[in-house]
């Protein structure tokens, strides 16, 4: 599935993999955008998310305006969250978001991809 800024693919019933594209803007409207896409996929059952952000992907501060997992029925499908950030800046805007936004869902921050799918994996199987 491809939305204005990412690609977004069930790899499995238990994963979600979002994509951000080359240069995309990660503001409340994208990030909007790509929770409905992956809430759209078929089927009740939780699943984790690997969020992917390129390096030159650009931070706004809209991003901060509202709780993207405060929905029931978005907590309810959402089992894991991993995101992927190359740079520092995509770091401390992720932590940043989650200590103005708190959550009871497993997260982390990761610098790779493989880093964050061996993760999500090892969760997974230990549930």
């Amino acid at each position: 599935m491809e939305t204005s800024c990412s690609t977004i693919s069930r790899l499995n019933p238990d994963l979600v993999v979002c994509r951000y594209k080359p240069g995309a803007k990660v503001d409340h409207a994208s990030a909007r955008e790509n929770l409905l896409a992956r809430m759209a996929f078929p089927g009740e059952a939780p699943h984790a998310v690997v969020t992917i952000f390129p390096k030159d992907a650009v931070v706004d501060l809209s991003l901060f305006d509202e709780d993207q997992y405060a929905d029931g029925r978005v907590q309810a499908r959402t089992r894991l969250l991993a995101f992927v950030a190359e740079c520092k800046e995509m770091h401390a805007a992720i932590h940043h978001y989650f200590a103005c936004r708190p959550t009871h869902i497993n997260k982390r921050v990761f610098c790779s991809e493989p880093a964050a799918l061996a993760w999500v994996g090892k969760e997974l199987a230990a549930l």
